[in-house]
């Protein structure tokens, strides 16, 4: 009777977490998605942007920083990297699937000084 008991629980707080979970979906941010998993980059942007005045998410700043790194517009992608980290300082990319080597750290290596000598002139 216990294991019933038991049984019956893990399948109702299975189904109560799928709700849950399935409630975060925002159609808006799916169809952005959809648009950068195609490369649609400017179609991502525009919709993510949109999202962004209603919820301010990590992880949609970091991706239209990434689709502006895509487009070569290196200046205003670091200001949207650097918001998903002003949100939430513990955000991690490989939270919404993007794997290493992340752009801004890319931006972040080339910004850094060399450790090479430069001859003085003479």
């Amino acid at each position: 009777m216990k294991k019933i008991a038991f049984i019956i629980a893990v399948i109702v707080a299975l189904f109560v977490l799928s709700g849950i979970i399935l409630a975060g979906t925002d159609p808006e941010y799916d169809k952005a998605l959809a648009y950068y998993n195609s490369g649609k980059y400017e179609e991502a942007i525009t919709l993510l942007k949109e999202y962004i005045k209603k919820k301010p998410d990590p992880s949609a700043y970091y991706r239209i920083g990434y689709a502006l790194y895509k487009l070569r517009k290196f200046d205003e992608a670091n200001k949207y990297f650097a918001m998903a980290y002003l949100i939430d300082p513990m955000f991690s990319p490989k939270e919404i699937g993007l794997t290493p080597p992340y752009p801004h750290e890319r931006m972040k290596e080339t910004a850094e000084p060399s450790q090479e000598q430069v001859p003085e002139k003479q």
